[in-house]
């Protein structure tokens, strides 16, 4: 039977028919969790603006498993972070001063 390079989906393996060797660094690629999940997706959306949030989430899913591990990381941290954030009031309803506090009014 003769050999043919060419793969199914127009990629061609690495120089021979072998799949490469999986990665193993003493534990499954993305652990127990799915890396990464809709929820990490939509932190990424939130923390980098929809385009650059999908294409970060495209990068991590194929990630290896140290690199995937930390955009997990960071995305719960993110979460995290937001959930604890109280909203900053906008420029322009504080006195530039960085305090919420009214300007007091000082009598002559």
């Amino acid at each position: 039977m003769p050999r043919h390079d060419h793969h199914p989906h127009g990629h061609h393996p690495h120089g021979h028919d072998a799949p490469p060797p999986p990665r193993h660094h003493g534990f499954t690629p993305h652990g127990s969790r799915p890396f990464p999940t809709a929820e990490d997706a939509e932190t990424f959306e939130a923390l980098l603006g929809p385009d650059q949030g999908r294409a970060a989430t495209r990068l991590l899913s194929d990630a290896p498993p140290e690199i995937a591990t930390l955009g997990a990381l960071i995305a719960a941290l993110y979460r995290r972070l937001v959930a604890e954030t109280v909203p900053l009031p906008h420029e322009d309803e504080s006195h530039g001063d960085g305090h919420d506090v009214p300007a007091h009014i000082e009598d002559d």
